[in-house]
């Protein structure tokens, strides 16, 4: 079997994962002070609200179309190739949006944006794990998962501060700086070359006779369960995304944002923390008391009148989605051989990235229909059916520790 990547050390912090976290966190800045002020930008340049919208879901649907073509590039020609081509379209998109004046051009700009993002997200997920000592799989993943977060709590921040400063269109000669500082560090993302490190690389006649023969695989069939149960989680967090704002104003709140700070603080106190006590005790006694707490959160939403009980349920929400989210990203990894890590990691985050499109129309049709308090109920029903179909097809399988009881794949890791 092709193993272009076997991790033989248990260490974590190596020089290989540093840089993978600088990259993925820069690019992360400059995504989401983005996405904070793209809307504001398409309606600077004459765009409606409708066109606003548009931006931000012509995206997401670019990068779910991509996403199973990176995962195969990444499996047959390797991980620097597609990071260091994904960094430099975000890179060239986002000093794009400084020339940028009429709203049909910035469409297509986002198009190819998300192809960019695509690349990029899908190959750093998989380079953490390549990385990452297969006994500290979920806590690796869990780190990498809290820069992110840091990076989603500092750029919206960052952009809003700075778009009264320098002006909207400079705003993204700043993103396009970020994005360049990503791209530096991706061309050090060298691993694969060095035979050197911990990581030892199977290159040769032999190995690129196999990468010839594998069967090329847009969705990978043992990434589908975890995958499945990671969609309803994900349809359930498109309420949240595309709707809160919206709902705390018809309640009379208008400070909404202290709810996604709080959010952001316990994914950061969470993801690392919970990496860890999966690879002790097992994925399972993670998962339960995750998902739990994302279904008490939701439930309760129906039921909130003021700033300090969004607070607590945003409190809720951080600590069980930044519970779920890297166990279930690691469950994948774990289940995917891996000369089709690639393949599997794009099919785990094409089910994040339909569960938000899906779920941002569906729950716009029920909100007409029914209104909020059944789009949160239903959304805590969506997380109930990802419980269930964990439990029924993943439950016995992820009890055991891999630090107590290690398989032989995660010795081999």
């Amino acid at each position: 079997m092709n193993e272009p990547f076997v991790q033989t050390k248990t260490k974590l912090w190596t020089i290989h994962f540093v840089k993978i976290m600088f990259v993925g966190f820069v690019i992360g800045v400059s995504h989401q002070i983005q996405m904070t002020t793209l809307p504001l930008y398409a309606q600077h340049i004459g765009g409606s609200a409708t066109m606003a919208g548009l931006t931000l879901g012509i995206f997401t649907i670019s990068a779910l179309a991509f996403r199973p073509l990176v995962g195969v590039i990444l499996d047959r020609k390797g991980r620097r190739l597609v990071l260091i081509t994904g960094v430099a379209v975000f890179f060239a998109a986002s000093l794009s949006y400084y020339f940028i004046s009429v709203i049909w051009l910035l469409l297509l700009l986002r198009f190819i944006h998300g192809v960019g993002f695509s690349a990029h997200s899908t190959s750093t997920g998989t380079i953490v794990s390549d990385v990452v000592p297969g006994s500290r799989l979920m806590e690796g993943i869990g780190y990498f998962g809290a820069a992110i977060t840091m990076a989603l709590a500092v750029g919206p921040l960052l952009g809003l501060y700075l778009i009264d400063r320098i002006g909207i269109s400079e705003l993204y000669l700043v993103t396009a700086g970020f994005s360049a500082l990503g791209l530096g560090g991706a061309f050090f993302i060298n691993y694969e070359k060095n035979g050197n490190t911990d990581i030892k690389s199977n290159s040769g006649p032999l190995n690129n006779v196999l990468k010839r023969e594998q069967k090329v695989r847009f969705f990978e069939k043992s990434a589908l369960k975890p995958s499945l149960v990671m969609f309803f989680i994900a349809l359930a967090q498109g309420s949240i995304i595309s709707f809160l704002p919206i709902y705390a104003y018809s309640k009379g709140i208008s400070n909404i944002g202290i709810y996604f700070t709080v959010n952001a603080a316990a994914l950061m106190l969470t993801r690392p923390i919970t990496g860890r006590l999966a690879d002790r005790f097992g994925a399972s006694r993670i998962i339960l008391p995750g998902t739990t707490l994302l279904i008490i959160g939701l439930a309760m939403l129906p039921f909130a009148s003021s700033v300090t009980f969004f607070m607590v349920i945003g409190f809720l929400h951080g600590l069980g989605y930044g519970a779920v989210l890297p166990v279930l990203n690691a469950i994948t990894i774990k289940m995917c051989p891996v000369e089709h890590r690639g393949s599997g990691n794009a099919t785990f985050l094409s089910s994040i990235d339909g569960g938000y499109g899906i779920g941002s129309i569906f729950w716009g049709v029920v909100s007409q229909h029914a209104g909020f308090a059944a789009v949160y109920l239903g959304a805590a029903g969506s997380v109930t059916i990802s419980l269930l179909i964990y439990l029924a097809t993943l439950w016995k399988a992820n009890i055991k520790g891999t630090r107590e009881v290690p398989s032989q794949q995660g010795e081999t890791w």
